[in-house]
Protein backbone atom coordinates (compact mmCIF):
# COMPACT_ATOMS: atom_id res chain seq x y z
CA UNK A 1 0.00 0.00 0.00
CA UNK A 2 1.07 3.56 -0.60
CA UNK A 3 0.66 6.58 1.27
CA UNK A 4 -2.79 6.99 0.20
CA UNK A 5 -3.78 3.48 1.27
CA UNK A 6 -4.09 2.39 -2.49
CA UNK A 7 -3.49 -1.26 -3.21
CA UNK A 8 -1.00 -1.14 -5.17
CA UNK A 9 0.23 -4.77 -4.66
CA UNK A 10 -0.81 -7.73 -6.39
CA UNK A 11 -1.35 -9.87 -3.17
CA UNK A 12 -2.84 -7.03 -1.17
CA UNK A 13 -5.69 -7.39 -3.81
CA UNK A 14 -4.79 -11.06 -3.49
CA UNK A 15 -5.68 -11.07 -0.06
CA UNK A 16 -8.82 -8.79 -0.08
CA UNK A 17 -10.46 -11.08 -3.09
CA UNK A 18 -9.95 -13.97 -0.68
CA UNK A 19 -11.61 -12.13 2.76
CA UNK A 20 -14.43 -10.98 0.07
CA UNK A 21 -14.77 -14.34 -0.72
CA UNK A 22 -14.67 -15.82 3.28
CA UNK A 23 -17.37 -13.16 4.36
CA UNK A 24 -19.59 -13.85 1.10
CA UNK A 25 -19.04 -17.95 2.10
CA UNK A 26 -20.11 -16.98 5.59
CA UNK A 27 -23.10 -15.13 5.27
CA UNK A 28 -24.40 -17.88 2.70
CA UNK A 29 -24.04 -20.62 4.66
CA UNK A 30 -25.45 -18.78 8.01
CA UNK A 31 -28.28 -18.03 5.99
CA UNK A 32 -28.91 -21.40 4.79
CA UNK A 33 -28.82 -22.43 8.40
CA UNK A 34 -30.52 -19.46 9.31
CA UNK A 35 -33.14 -21.06 7.39
CA UNK A 36 -33.04 -24.62 6.75
CA UNK A 37 -33.74 -24.90 10.67
CA UNK A 38 -37.01 -23.67 10.65
CA UNK A 39 -37.97 -25.45 7.89
CA UNK A 40 -36.64 -28.65 9.09
CA UNK A 41 -38.61 -27.80 12.49
CA UNK A 42 -41.68 -27.43 10.57
CA UNK A 43 -41.82 -30.29 8.58
CA UNK A 44 -41.19 -32.34 11.98
CA UNK A 45 -44.11 -30.57 13.56
CA UNK A 46 -46.43 -30.82 10.36
CA UNK A 47 -45.58 -34.80 10.08
CA UNK A 48 -46.35 -35.17 14.16
CA UNK A 49 -49.43 -33.09 13.84
CA UNK A 50 -50.62 -35.35 11.10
Amino acid sequence: MNNNDISTNKNDTSTIRRLYRAAMFSLVRGLASATGAPLVTGLMWWIQSR
